[in-house]
């Protein structure tokens, strides 16, 4: 399932022709008729995304809107605002009731589809970060996320004509922006980094190849999470399609409304924020209940913890969670060698690699000596392999600095799995801690993983 889809409207033509679209797509699609029903099937669904039809009988789609974002169990999830009403008015009125999207009728599948996965996406970030303040509450440590918002900080104007960046302009001063142009494409990468822009903003064609420069940043480690949103004519769909196939968070068409681009650069600037949060959640000096004082990973009893309340809502969701466990190659005969301030230095440096390789969302534990566990929520097998591949390479392409002027060639195994239905946390650790000797007693410095195919097949031997 690739999430759950909640389609409001009170004509059952529409909410059938919204669901087989998203269903062809592999979404779970419950279907609401009115306001009060949809309210009351919040709880019950627990939807990913709530597509909102504006114009029903008895409670319209903006008064349903802010009854959802009021809500303290359910505010967080996205709402997308599907209206034939086109003036800046009721779209700025959507945003005041919390809306994180509109779409115009008729829908386009592309559109509707590109906006559902995005949002979907902020759901599961913003779950992950509840969860993680849920386990938090109990260490008595609070890391709120309920000021994190979409306004403030710098949007950049990359290659854009006058008149989209005086709309660009308009936008970002309903959102208490600022906007810094930028004509020449070469010199885009090194704004967004010194400027920390959290948005850039390109066009698709035109003396710089949008395309090109989409794809430029996105493969550049300082830009590669910075949203990107495409501007293109009507008769650019293709092109703007294609940006979002190499990396391109979002698109608008001409002529720009600043009231839209307010609502799309606010979603993808919270979204990038939230990456961030998680990520500086990684990086932050947790107490000494939870964190490792040497490498500042979360310990064992807190990755235990949490893995739990992780795998207990993976089940709930049917999203994939999986393990990786890494074990430093013959780091005993490091601490004989050198000493053990020099294996102090190799588990710190190996712990900020695995940071800067993993994903905001992952949990990185040390679970004791030279062995460290990554649990990837929304992650199988294929994902998971990737970024224990990823975690390996890091660790053996480049030497480690031994803090005595010394450097290390050093390696690393890893086994990876994915639970099952069922599992306890116990049962996936011994499953990837087999795969991790089969690493080490295969000659190190490789990946192995446990598929779920293997386990049902040891389960029925």
């Amino acid at each position: 399932m690739t999430g759950r889809v909640l389609v409001v409207d009170d004509i059952p033509i529409n909410q059938r022709l919204l669901a087989a679209r998203l269903t062809a797509e592999y979404y779970e699609v419950q279907c609401a008729g009115s306001g009060a029903e949809a309210l009351e099937m919040m709880a019950q669904e627990a939807p990913d995304v709530v597509l909102l039809d504006v114009m029903m009988p008895g409670m319209t789609g903006f008064e349903v809107c802010q009854k959802i974002k009021e809500s303290p169990d359910f505010g967080h999830v996205p709402v997308v605002m599907v209206t034939a009403l086109d003036s800046i008015e009721d779209r700025i009125r959507g945003l005041e009731a919390g809306a994180d999207e509109f779409l115009s009728k008729p829908v386009n599948d592309v559109a509707l589809l590109t906006r559902v996965r995005a949002l979907t996406r902020l759901k599961r970030i913003l779950d992950e970060l509840k969860l993680r303040e849920a386990t938090d509450d109990k260490y008595g440590i609070r890391d709120s996320i309920a000021d994190i918002s979409g306004d403030g900080g710098v949007w950049l104007a990359i290659n854009l004509p006058g008149s989209d960046v005086d709309s660009m302009c308009e936008a970002a001063a309903i959102c208490g922006s600022q906007v810094r142009v930028v004509e020449d494409g070469n010199a885009a990468a090194a704004a967004l980094a010194d400027n920390g822009a959290e948005l850039a903003v390109i066009e698709v064609s035109g003396s710089v190849d949008g395309l090109r420069l989409c794809s430029q940043l996105r493969a550049r480690p300082e830009t590669r999470s910075v949203p990107i949103l495409l501007i293109g004519d009507s008769w650019e769909t293709e092109s703007l399609y294609k940006g979002l196939e190499l990396g391109a968070s979002d698109y608008a068409f001409r002529p720009l409304d600043h009231a839209e681009l307010v609502a799309r650069a606010r979603l993808q600037i919270k979204r990038h924020r939230f990456h961030e949060h998680l990520r500086d959640q990684h990086r932050a000096n947790r107490a000494m209940a939870t964190r490792d004082p040497l490498t500042g990973a979360f310990n064992r009893r807190y990755f235990t913890d949490h893995f739990n309340r992780l795998l207990a809502h993976a089940e709930e969701s049917h999203q994939p969670i999986s393990l990786i466990l890494a074990d430093i190659d013959r780091f005993k005969a490091i601490n004989d060698t050198h000493g053990h301030p020099a294996g102090d230095a190799v588990l710190q440096e190996f712990m900020r690699r695995m940071e800067d390789c993993t994903r905001g969302s992952d949990m990185t534990a040390r679970l004791g000596g030279e062995e460290f566990a990554v649990v990837a929520p929304d992650a199988g097998p294929r994902v998971a392999g990737r970024i224990a591949e990823r975690l390996r390479a890091a660790i053996a392409d480049l030497p480690f600095n031994l803090g005595n002027g010394q450097t290390i060639a050093m390696t690393c195994s890893f086994g990876v799995t994915t639970a099952v239905l069922g599992e306890t946390v116990g049962d996936i650790l011994g499953r990837a801690d087999a795969a991790l000797y089969e690493a080490k007693t295969g000659g190190r410095n490789r990946v192995v993983t446990a598929t779920i195919a293997e386990v049902a097949d040891a389960k029925s031997a």
